[in-house]
């Protein structure tokens, strides 16, 4: 008896995924055994049975589907697929796989078993024996976790994408009722198949609710997404008849390492490094527990497998990972009906602060460029945890955990031209954090704040905040014996009397800023005080003093090998070139100015490319490339942040700015002026920073 079990036809249309159907027959051609693995609800079924339609076309015996959801022993598994093939009883004399074996010897078929995961042993085991004892049988299998052979070739099923994921949104919802959507319903059903991490479960789920709810009505809905799409198909698996219910059979079948591991990751918001990982994950030392580490790459293997955990890039310390949202949200819901969530979150917390604080003791040296990409990685996280540590109700440790990552951030954010959100979040951590002036250790890190947070006021102009926040970290650090806090307050104080076009009151504060740093021995906070200091002393006419400076603050940042701000000294230096029209040379304009951009290739600081291109573009006028000029001062509008204002002595009356702008509108006309303007501004930041540098390398030849 011959009369296999053909594959389904679903009722609903096939959207997307033509290319993933196309590549998985081309593996079926070249592999025996194929497995389509990947998340809950991702749909592997769904393109099992396109590319199996497909492919079995091409076997003399076609293609065989057997469903293994209902199987719930090993035992009864070739049963099962001895079914699927419309076999007879086995004979008394065979075992079941003898029967499957004798069967199959002399077929050519393609055999399908469907949702092999809490079978994987079981389907690993008879997989290897139809491999080995037939010669026309090729298996397709799909599961949640890889099964094992080493003949298996996997093939991740991955989400869908953004415009196939509103295909199967809208077609979902065009079965249940009619689809009118406007522009914002648009928008907002993009925003929700985005929240739903392109999971096709997940979608026709969510389509369901587009009967009573619209798009915009739904994505406000979101944040408990797993009661809210509870309504699936009632002739569908038991496991596919909600998002809870998908991912409870997916946790069924982790180990309890796995399913701790689990919970304990979705405290993370974005992804996640290995020691991140293991610093939520260990047991309390207090209660006598501990984890090895080989239990939690154990832990973290299995997820993988499980495609519950999916894998990252590293930022040059190791890979990292991270989990669908959907799956992030079920293990948090564990998490906190188990009551730990607390205390995964405040571990979390902690972990970031010293992450964040470590990298601001290391910034005044080398390795800038891959401490502001660590950060780049972490700052869903660092976000997440301020937001934690801030919350109300919490408690004094974590509140000042909190304040400790603002103040940590200083040179992230000053640095990515972010000063915006780092006034905002030191700001608000200063207003929730308590005094604490009993203790010396939070009364210094919030003196530390103050002087942190005025310093970043400074970019978008607040000089009201500014100088509040700078005359109280003073007192308070005076009184402490700071004298590097002091320093920082200083500047603070010099800067904004230098924006308000105060140059005599910003001299004095800028000096004394440089006492405090060279008593407190803060190198760091010399190097950056020189710059200013340079400028100022530039601005007002005093170039060999300004050159003096920012050499000094040359051999500092030489001798700590930083290099994130020395483009600001060579900045400086390209101004005083400038004014004494030394534009050539080893030392002229040129050559400082493209020092400022080329050192941009690793840091794309866009303060700094803005005043590089905008030194180039003074040089361009006096050396009469009148369309050059122009364009570099688009370039340079194009980079500046747009919450900065453009402080200090940027553009200031020693370059002639004013004057020359309007000989360049003189020579060019008001239209090639406009025009050769936007050219620069339109540009893409790295082109506009290429040919600046081949501008300054041309005329500087």
């Amino acid at each position: 008896m011959w009369a296999p079990r053909g594959v389904p036809d679903p009722p609903t249309r096939f959207v997307g995924r033509a290319r993933e159907a196309e590549d998985v027959g081309r593996l079926l051609a070249e592999h025996r055994l194929l497995t389509l693995t990947g998340a809950g609800g991702v749909g592997k079924t769904r393109l099992a049975q396109r590319a199996a339609r497909s492919a079995g076309l091409l076997f003399r015996d076609g293609a065989c589907w057997v469903e293994l959801a209902e199987v719930t022993s090993p035992d009864v598994l070739p049963y099962a697929v001895a079914e699927g093939l419309g076999l007879g009883p086995v004979p008394p004399h065979l075992t079941p796989t003898d029967h499957l074996v004798g069967a199959l010897h002399q077929r050519e078929l393609l055999l399908v078993l469907d949702n092999c995961e809490h079978l994987a042993a079981a389907c690993a085991r008879l997989a290897h024996l139809l491999l080995d004892r037939t010669t026309g049988v090729r298996l397709l299998t799909t599961s949640r976790l890889p099964l094992g052979p080493g003949a298996e070739r996997l093939y991740v099923v991955p989400p869908l994408p953004e415009d196939a994921s509103l295909a199967l949104l809208t077609d979902r919802a065009a079965l249940l009722s009619e689809v009118s959507w406007s522009r914002d319903d648009l928008e907002h059903a993009r925003a929700v198949i985005r929240r739903l991490d392109g999971l096709p479960l997940a979608i026709e789920f969510a389509a369901r609710r587009l009967r009573a709810l619209s798009p915009g009505q739904l994505l406000d809905r979101l944040d408990e997404r797993l009661p809210l799409l509870s309504k699936g198909d009632p002739v569908a698996p038991e496991r596919h008849r909600s998002l809870r219910a998908m991912l409870d059979w997916s946790h069924q079948l982790c180990t309890p390492a796995q399913q701790r591991l689990w919970a304990r990751l979705s405290v993370f918001a974005g992804s996640v490094p290995l020691d991140a990982a293991h610093a939520v994950w260990e047991e309390d030392p207090g209660t006598g527990g501990g984890t090895a580490p080989e239990e939690l790459l154990d832990a973290v293997d299995g997820l993988i497998d499980h495609s519950l955990l999916l894998t990252e890039p590293g930022d040059g310390a190791g890979r990292r990972y991270t989990m669908l949202e959907t799956v992030r949200e079920y293990g948090r819901d564990r998490l906190a009906r188990g009551g730990d969530l607390d205390d995964a979150r405040t571990r979390h917390l902690m972990w970031f602060r010293d992450r964040v604080l470590d990298g601001h003791h290391r910034w005044a040296g080398p390795g800038q460029a891959g401490l502001l990409e660590r950060l780049r990685h972490d700052l869903p996280n660092i976000r997440h945890a301020m937001e934690y540590g801030l919350r109300d109700g919490a408690g004094p440790a974590q509140t000042h955990a909190a304040l400790d990552i603002a103040r940590g951030l200083q040179w992230y954010w000053t640095a990515t031209g972010t000063t915006g959100e780092g006034t905002g979040r030191l700001r608000r951590a200063l207003a929730v954090t308590a005094p604490a002036d009993d203790d010396p250790v939070v009364h210094a890190a919030r003196t530390r704040a103050m002087a942190a947070c005025a310093f970043l006021c400074v970019f978008p102009a607040d000089l009201a905040t500014a100088g509040r926040l700078a005359d109280e970290a003073i007192a308070r650090a005076l009184a402490d014996g700071d004298r590097g806090a002091a320093g920082w307050a200083d500047l603070v104080r010099g800067l904004a009397a230098e924006t308000t076009g105060r140059p005599d009151v910003a001299l004095a504060h800028l000096r004394a800023s440089l006492e405090h740093f060279e008593a407190a021995g803060e190198a760091y906070g010399e190097q950056q005080l020189l710059s200013i200091l340079g400028s100022t002393l530039w601005a007002v006419g005093r170039l060999e003093e300004s050159a003096a400076c920012v050499e000094r603050g040359m051999r500092i940042a030489r001798a700590l090998g930083e290099t994130w701000h020395r483009p600001y000294l060579d900045w400086v230096l390209a101004l005083v070139r400038i004014t004494e029209r030394r534009l050539t040379g080893p030392d002229g304009a040129l050559a400082h100015a493209r020092a400022v951009l080329e050192a941009q290739r690793v840091f794309a600081d866009p303060r700094a490319l803005a005043l590089g291109h905008d030194a180039l573009a003074h040089c361009a006028w006096l050396l009469g490339r009148h369309h050059d000029a122009a364009r570099l001062f688009g370039a340079s509008d194009a980079c500046w942040p747009r919450e900065e204002t453009q402080i200090v002595s940027y553009r200031t009356d020693p370059l002639g700015t004013e004057r020359c702008e309007a000989d360049l509108r003189a020579v060019l006309g008001e239209e090639g002026y406009a025009l050769a303007r936007a050219e620069g501004a339109q540009a893409p930041p790295d082109e506009a920073r290429e040919w600046s540098i081949r501008f300054a390398v041309d005329v500087g030849k």
